[in-house]
């Protein structure tokens, strides 16, 4: 019977994967490997897992299989493991893996600041305007009628604004309560928070800083799979069935597509614009030099600097708007 525990979270998958995959290189059993990582887990809710997945493995079963019972690992690390045992690079996958989950995680971080930061602004500013509207502009229109003076007509409007959202503040009151009870409920429940994740995604994808995600989002999951899988062909199939969320363009399935025509990945790439043309020129010579993997890995490390590069701008344009408002 599967034992039910809550995802582990990129963070903790990275770690790990290089705990596995340092234990593997010392020449450890990987049930050995699991049964000291249960007993350094006294009294983690993870000590059963390991414990469970030691004894399956003692016992003869494919690790792949133990994990996926656990119930705790993604879909894309159980099918890399399985590749791995089928080509005895269980090792080198779970490298592979480590460095993968902590460019994810740093990926989400990212994505938080880069959202966060903007919408702090944009509540800030939203509450300035609101006091502004509803309590200093009714203190500016009472001393005007003290001094026999009237406001501008622009004024005016604005004061008129104020003083309905200083009636109707209890209901907006309640809509921002209601909404921060939408928020937190879709935060707790991991299908709602996957759907308005890919909505959210979607949206932003159409701009540069979301293409600049999106572009190193596909190039970390080839990189992953480009090191575990046997040939091309099966790494591009993989990835395939993993980056249909944020693939919107369908590059990698249409490469695949090129593949098995048999043009070679980096013509593939190039066609469909799966990478900037400067990295397909270097797919290029990593096929012809026969170091595509680690030519892989370059492409994912300097898509992940162009991604924080437009992030960082993204937030320099957005400070000084929303200073210049305030």
């Amino acid at each position: 019977m599967a034992i039910k525990h809550k995802m582990l979270d990129n963070g903790s998958l990275s770690i790990l994967c290089t705990e596995l995959s340092e234990m593997l290189r010392s020449g450890m059993l990987i049930s050995e490997g699991f049964s000291i990582l249960a007993e350094q887990a006294e009294g983690d809710d993870l000590k059963p897992v390991y414990e469970s997945i030691c004894r399956q493995t003692q016992g003869g079963a494919a690790l792949g299989a133990a994990m996926r019972e656990a119930g705790i690992f993604p879909e894309y690390m159980l099918r890399m493991i399985g590749v791995a045992e089928q080509t005895g690079a269980l090792e080198h996958v779970f490298k592979a893996l480590a460095d993968y989950y902590d460019r994810q995680e740093r990926l989400r971080r990212t994505i938080r600041s880069a959202v966060g930061y903007p919408l702090l602004l944009f509540f800030i500013v939203l509450g300035v305007f609101f006091v502004f509207l509803t309590e200093v502009l009714p203190v500016f229109d009472r001393v005007f009628a003290q001094i026999g003076a009237t406001m501008l007509p622009a004024a005016v409007v604005f004061l008129n604004a104020g003083l309905w959202l200083a009636k109707a503040k209890w209901w907006i009151a309640g809509v921002v309560c209601a909404a921060a009870a939408a928020v937190l409920m879709i935060r707790g429940i991991p299908p709602l928070r996957a759907k308005a994740s890919a909505r959210a995604a979607a949206l932003f994808s159409g701009t540069g800083t979301g293409r600049k995600i999106t572009d190193f989002r596909l190039a970390s999951v080839l990189s992953l799979s480009v090191s575990g899988a046997s040939d091309i062909v099966e790494a591009l199939a993989m990835s395939d069935e993993f980056v249909s969320g944020f693939d919107r363009d369908g590059k990698v399935k249409r490469s695949l597509a090129l593949v098995r025509q048999g043009e070679s990945f980096a013509s593939a790439a190039e066609k469909t614009g799966l990478f900037a043309p400067v990295y397909c020129r270097m797919l290029l010579i990593g096929e012809r030099a026969g170091a595509t993997e680690s030519i892989m890995r370059d492409i994912a490390r300097r898509s992940e600097a162009d991604m924080a590069e437009a992030v960082d701008k993204l937030t320099g344009r957005i400070e000084p708007a929303a200073v210049m408002v305030l």
